[in-house]
């Protein structure tokens, strides 16, 4: 029998079948582990060629877990739930953490209310009225804190009171109905050919980790997460082809390898098939520390003199430009949407302008009908 290996997944695991393939290759059976009545129970989760994926299996986990606290913290309660129109927004914050407990987004949640919101904590879920939420936001505003930042702050706090009037904890109405603050905080800056040689070659000389992850996701479009995260097993290298699975997104994609990738693969010796194939120092955990690319980056001055975050160049930049030149080299969107694992066109339909027959037709256009009969000179 295959051994079952841990996933990057807190209790799942994934074995290799031998006896069943898929894709030309054994094929993958998940399986999830969880403490019942103080002893650990296995659960086969499904098969990769099924569509389960490691992703998928801890959400199951997560339910089970869920499912099994639900119950046995009823049974243990000794307190009797506050009245629906006691609950303070401390206590509902509470429920609301102890239910997400398995979110990976929880810490972030965490770290927005102990830094803006723990001044309700004892204030009465019905006495936070529609004006003290337009307060917050103009306080947030005020103190120069980004639209983002100001919308995921009350997204935060509307999500604790749709939670305690789902759960019964609260029959009231949810105060966050205002305009959310909206900006587009896409990226737009993407590297031209010239400075992208000059950064690779820096790189190059500083740090083999950080050149090597950096050609990785300016010649794949990779994210950052994903390729910290690679593994050899997740590699064909006879059909040059990536496996990326549980993503951001939870979509698996292939990504394909281009010739100065393959070469970099060939020269990284191989470790054991689960292993991560970016590793810093000896056998360790690939970990995304880009202080150096952020260091080079100064060095290089491709920030100087530019204020607006969206025009700085960080290591997603690399991302964006491997988009962007695709575009650019007359690649439809439908397919670099693909490339990228975005999870809707709409996503990538922001590069639209960098095409050439996009540019092409525009032009065309404002030259056939924007015909005034202008004096010359």
């Amino acid at each position: 029998m295959s051994r079952r290996t841990r996933t990057k997944f807190t209790g799942v695991y994934v074995e290799h079948c031998k006896t069943r393939q898929y894709r030309n290759k054994a094929d993958q059976r998940f399986y999830i582990v969880y403490q019942l009545d103080k002893k650990c129970k296995w659960v086969k989760a499904g098969y990769l060629s099924e569509g389960m994926s490691a992703f998928k299996a801890s959400q199951i986990r997560a339910e089970r877990i869920k499912n099994t606290s639900s119950i046995t913290n009823q049974a243990r309660s000794q307190q009797p739930m506050p009245l629906t129109e006691e609950i303070t927004f401390g206590e509902a914050w509470m429920h609301f953490k102890e239910h997400k407990k398995y979110l990976k987004s929880l810490k972030n949640y965490i770290s927005m209310y102990n830094n803006h919101l723990n001044y309700l904590v004892n204030t009465k879920l019905q006495d936070i009225s529609v004006q003290d939420i337009v307060g917050l936001r103009n306080k947030l505003q005020n103190n120069n804190k980004k639209a983002q930042t100001v919308t995921h702050i009350l997204g935060l706090i509307r999500f604790i009171y749709n939670y305690a009037i789902k759960t019964g904890l609260y029959h009231g109405n949810n105060p966050v109905n205002i305009d959310l603050p909206k900006k587009d905080n896409a990226r737009i800056r993407f590297l031209d050919k010239k400075e992208a040689n000059l950064l690779l070659n820096a790189l190059k000389n500083r740090s083999k980790y950080i050149y090597s992850i950096s050609v990785m996701s300016l010649y794949t479009g990779m994210r950052l997460s994903e390729i910290t995260t690679l593994k050899w097993s997740e590699i064909n290298m006879e059909q040059k082809i990536i496996h990326i699975l549980d993503p951001k997104n939870g979509k698996n994609r292939v990504v394909n390898i281009p010739k100065i990738v393959y070469d970099m693969l060939i020269q990284i010796s191989p470790k054991e098939k689960n292993q991560p194939v970016f590793q810093r120092g000896k056998g360790g955990q690939a970990t995304p520390s880009l202080h150096l690319f952020e260091r080079v980056v100064k060095e290089l001055g491709l920030n100087d003199g530019i204020t607006d975050e969206r025009q700085k160049v960080i290591f997603h930049s690399l991302r964006h430009t491997f988009a962007s030149w695709m575009v650019m080299a007359g690649t439809d969107l439908y397919t670099v949407s693909n490339l990228l694992g975005h999870s809707s066109l709409q996503m990538t339909k922001r590069y639209a302008h960098l095409s050439p027959e996009f540019t092409k037709r525009t032009i065309e256009t404002i030259d056939n009908n924007f015909g005034l009969d202008l004096p010359e000179g």
